[in-house]
């Protein structure tokens, strides 16, 4: 971005890029064997792999508000990018790049303290 020019680099979504306006490269669809290690010719993609949320085994009866808020909390590929992005891109600590994310986006988060109230 810098430099005005394209660069290729190896990576997954979300993260800073999904902030920053970058655009991935839509590679063929992943299948059993298409990588080399698997005997294939590695003309695909990477296999498609999820973020998951996970919780004590009590907490939902130890918190159960917290965790009724907690399983409904979902997060698009562009807000996990902004919040990415303030460590990567602006340097910022975790710490406070979760104050700054929290202030600019509390229409985002708020709606999930007032779940099962």
């Amino acid at each position: 971005k810098k430099e005005g020019r394209g660069t290729i680099v190896f990576n997954w979504t979300p993260n800073f890029t999904d902030a920053e306006g970058f655009a991935f490269i839509e590679w063929p669809p992943y299948y059993l064997g298409c990588r080399k290690q698997d005997g294939g010719d590695s003309k695909c993609g990477s296999p498609i792999g999820w973020l998951k949320k996970a919780a004590n085994y009590k907490f939902p009866k130890t918190h159960p508000r917290a965790y009724m808020a907690f399983s409904q909390m979902s997060f698009n590929a562009g807000q996990i990018g902004s919040m990415a992005a303030l460590v990567d891109i602006d340097k910022m600590t975790h710490k406070d790049a979760a104050k700054k994310w929290l202030a600019d986006n509390e229409d985002v988060w708020k709606p999930y303290t007032t779940v099962g109230m």
